[in-house]
């Protein structure tokens, strides 16, 4: 009697794993036409992975690789077949062309507009019908650490034939401790003698120790190929209490939103603000402490300066978000005061420093104006440029080209509108920025 009932107990359970796979492929089905269609705006979609676990790099953009990116704004993303989230490039540069390579984190990589949106696209075409032979090469992936910068110049960017680096980062990021921390990328570590030696602690990681093997690779291909199994890996990456609808423990920290203060008191606000920001930032580049942390952002500077010219190429450095204070706050002569000493530690390497920051705020109508240029919708003032932002820093990026490189020529050959490599670049004071 058991053994007769066993056959519709099959028999139901293979309807019902068929059933399943026939939903699975219908879902994967109709995320695919979505993300091909104009429907991606609307509709549901699953964000791409457009990279995969590297064993020198940590991550890397895979090219080819492409989707719909949702976090903060959706807007297509793409990575070209040199692995840039920029469009098709040839390794060869035109002849009289200035090749110039934007190198930089999550915020230049600029994933959350299209990429013709982006400030360095904006510039170039800005450039181009000014009739300026030039190329503005996006080199940025996301990630907190400039040490990432370095590896992805030396892995992408020397092998276009670059005639000028323009790197940015966030003033936070030599604070944060990201030059020190190898679990997710390079960095650099003490060792027993206490000296500093690139770590690769991220290797130890199980999608890392399998990243060329052929469970590692099929894994790489399915979660970049189908919708479906994206959507399932990232939601098991999700903490239970997100996937139960339960509030985080982030979500229950952040408490309400801080109210702004008075008109009366919001300079005093903002100099105290500026004041406890700009701390920590002159320890390090005034002071050189903490010792660890300024050993690593020395390092790190030796390193590019060593880098960029055993290849000949210039770099210029642009620091964002070192705090504007109000003109008549007293953190106004200590920012001046940082600035100078960042200055120091950057020329005398061979580098130019941009206070990026300034510049930008300048174009964008003073300090006040700057927190606009960033976030979405209901969450604009915080986040990733938006396409204010985007029109705003290529127009800075235009502004610095015209004063570092000769511009006024556009048939000049590129061979003589780059100084040397290690010439110190002189910049004159944000106010003194030519206009495009």
């Amino acid at each position: 009697m058991s053994a007769r009932l066993s056959f519709p107990r099959i028999a139901d359970i293979g309807r019902f794993l068929l059933g399943g796979i026939l939903a699975l492929l219908v879902v994967e089905v109709g995320l695919r036409v979505i993300e091909l269609t104009p429907l991606w705006r609307i509709l549901p979609v699953v964000q791409p992975i457009p990279g995969q676990p590297d064993k020198d790099f940590g991550f890397e953009s895979t090219p080819g690789a492409r989707g719909i990116w949702t976090t903060e704004h959706r807007a297509p993303l793409q990575i070209n077949s040199l692995g840039l989230r920029d469009v098709e490039r040839e390794l060869a540069k035109p002849a009289g062309t200035l090749r110039i390579g934007l190198l930089g984190d999550s915020m230049v990589e600029g994933a959350q507009v299209s990429q013709k949106a982006n400030f360095g696209a904006l510039a170039e075409r800005r450039l181009r019908a000014d009739g300026y032979k030039v190329e503005l090469i996006n080199l940025a992936i996301a990630g907190p650490s400039p040490i990432r910068q370095l590896w992805r110049l030396e892995r992408r960017g020397y092998p276009l034939n670059l005639d000028l680096v323009l790197a940015n980062s966030a003033a936070g990021s030599f604070l944060s401790g990201a030059l020190l921390d190898d679990s997710e990328n390079p960095a650099y570590v003490p060792t027993a003698n206490g000296q500093l030696a690139i770590g690769y602690g991220f290797r130890e990681r199980f999608s890392h120790r399998h990243a060329e093997d052929l469970l590692g690779r099929l894994f790489v291909a399915l979660y970049q190929s189908s919708p479906v199994a994206r959507m399932l890996y990232l939601r098991s990456k999700e903490p239970w209490s997100v996937l139960l609808g339960l509030p985080s423990a982030a979500s229950a920290a952040q408490g309400p939103a801080p109210v702004a203060p008075p008109a009366s008191d919001a300079a005093r606000v903002a100099c105290e603000r500026a004041t406890a920001a700009l701390q920590p930032m002159i320890d390090l580049w005034r002071d050189h402490r903490p010792e660890l942390l300024w050993a690593a952002t020395a390092r790190f500077l030796d390193d590019l300066a060593q880098s960029a010219r055993s290849h000949g190429v210039r770099v210029l450095y642009a620091v964002r978000d070192i705090p504007l204070p109000p003109a008549d706050c007293a953190a106004a002569s200590a920012r001046a005061d940082l600035l100078v000493h960042m200055q120091r530690e950057f020329t005398s390497r061979g580098i130019g420093l941009i206070d990026w920051s300034a510049l930008v705020a300048e174009v964008a109508g003073g300090p006040a104006n700057l927190p606009q240029l960033h976030g979405f919708g209901i969450h604009r003032g915080a986040g990733h440029l938006n396409y204010d932002g985007h029109r705003a820093w290529a127009t800075a990026l235009i502004d610095v080209l015209r004063r570092e490189l000769p511009l006024d020529a556009p048939s000049r050959d590129s061979s003589q509108a780059i100084p040397p490599a290690g010439q110190a670049a002189t910049h004159p004071a944000p106010g003194n920025a030519a206009k495009p």
